[in-house]
């Protein structure tokens, strides 16, 4: 037979339930030093060919044997026709050749399948049946696609149909996974006088390599987080230090202006053009107070009081508050939470500021109305390697505004920085929230498009003592 030797046959006939039965009977013109080793074989005779009439003899022997008639005194031997046989040095060259390579082969690291042109696998070996999880008898014969599943099969088409259908040598590589593996195929085809007579897949378990270059992307990219973060931080510690040093100078001075200005507006009002400009130097008085109030949180210069706090609590707490606000400015609420969040330890005052910070951000963003979503979960701290697993808490908050401009959206964390020219924001409510939640080894994350909304979202790290509590 084509591509397949008699042993690897009749091993498929015997692991088939409807075959394994039939009596096989093996008929060779060769004979090398090996002799046939009929327990491995498992066929039930082995019959050489010879002269015509000592064929016609031992084929009426061998099927009396079948028809279970009684056995010649002396004939025992499965084997007939050997006596008849010259051991040829070139058959015994050539079957010693072909050992060594089966050898070869079956003991090689890769994968390796062979098919006719039909697509028919022909020849399989140990590594290939290992990663099927099948035996040899179970994949002999069968169509190559009925390999692959469904997420692999497409790209294993593509490369097999073009390689099949030339007349030309020809080499293709692809990555595909397979199972628990990741697998980098060669294909190539089988030309002999100008035609295609097979093809030969070589399939090399790359897992490793991807499980470690995957490793490397998640480490390369919380590095670069981190040193993202490092810089921001470098840069909050310095305004902070600066903002503490000059708000008490600035403020004092303003207080003791802002009070002579209130005594001068409870006098008569004698001259209004005065009168409205004092009432606009007051205005920008409070501003600069406002102002310097934020430098001074930005800068830490609250107490920080620390105590075991529910996340969803807080979030409701502030919901309560707003939902007023919201339907005047028709916004629709939608609360998500996880009801199995575990308490964390934190300052309850300053995570109330973020989210409050966020949630007003949201509203500005809606100024038409909208649906503000607030989702909260457990969910895998990124930043964290994958033998630490560590787990975080994440509050998001969607709307559905007029979006961040992406020329804006990677400064809305500066001090400062406000995409909002117009109003009197200080730049400083992302800023200082992000400071907030960084104290606690957290993220602040923003995700936007124009027309569409925003998403802000907050990650804080379980610590080990909070799961345990």
């Amino acid at each position: 037979m084509p591509k397949i030797d008699g042993a690897k046959f009749i091993k498929c006939i015997r692991e088939d339930p409807k075959l394994k039965e039939i009596p096989v009977i093996i008929v060779s013109a060769a004979i090398s030093d090996e002799s046939p080793d009929l327990d491995e074989i498992k066929a039930d005779f082995y019959l050489f060919k010879g002269p015509v009439e000592q064929i016609k003899k031992n084929t009426t022997k061998i099927l009396k044997r079948i028809e279970g008639e009684r056995k010649e005194v002396g004939d025992i031997s499965p084997v007939f026709g050997i006596e008849g046989m010259y051991k040829r040095a070139v058959v015994t060259e050539l079957m010693s050749m072909k050992k060594h390579w089966e050898v070869v082969l079956e003991n090689m690291g890769e994968a390796v399948i062979e098919t006719d042109t039909d697509l028919k696998i022909t020849y399989v070996n140990s590594t290939a049946r290992n990663i099927f999880k099948k035996t040899e008898g179970q994949i002999i014969g069968i169509h190559l696609y009925e390999l692959f599943r469904t997420e692999s099969l497409r790209k294993i088409k593509a490369v097999v149909e073009e390689i099949s259908s030339s007349c030309n040598s020809q080499v293709k590589t692809l990555t595909i996974p397979y199972d628990k593996y990741v697998l980098k195929i060669v294909v190539t085809n089988l030309i002999e006088d100008n035609k295609n007579t097979g093809t030969i897949l070589i399939a090399e378990d790359v897992t490793d390599y991807h499980t470690k270059v995957r490793e490397l992307t998640l480490a390369n990219e919380r590095l670069k987080k981190m040193q993202a973060r490092l810089v921001q931080e470098a840069k909050f510690s310095m305004l902070g230090h600066l903002s503490a040093t000059i708000t008490k100078e600035i403020e004092n001075p303003l207080i003791s202006a802002l009070s002579y200005i209130t005594l001068l507006l409870r006098g008569k009002k004698k001259d209004e053009t005065i009168y409205s400009k004092l009432e606009i130097i007051q205005e920008e008085i409070q501003r600069a107070r406002s102002m310097i109030r934020d430098l001074i949180d930005f800068g830490g210069g609250e107490e920080t009081k620390l105590d075991w706090i529910e996340i969803n609590e807080i979030l409701q707490r502030i919901t309560s508050l707003i939902k007023h606000r919201a339907d005047s400015s028709n916004v629709k609420l939608v609360e998500n939470y996880d009801k199995n969040l575990p308490p964390i330890y934190a300052d309850a005052d300053k995570l109330k500021q973020v989210f409050i910070n966020l949630i007003n951000n949201a509203f500005e963003a809606m100024s038409h109305g909208g649906i503000l979503t607030i989702t909260t979960s457990i969910t895998a701290d990124e930043s964290s390697s994958p033998s630490e697993a560590r787990k975080c808490i994440q509050i998001k908050f969607t709307d559905t505004g007029e979006g961040i401009s992406p020329e804006f959206l990677p400064q809305i964390f500066n001090p400062f920085f406000s995409a909002k020219p117009d109003t009197h924001a200080t730049g400083l409510g992302l800023s200082t929230s992000l400071k907030a939640i960084q104290e606690l080894g957290g993220t602040i994350e923003a995700d936007s498009k124009v027309g569409v909304g925003s998403t802000f979202t907050v990650k804080i790290p379980l610590l080990n003592e909070t799961v345990e509590k």
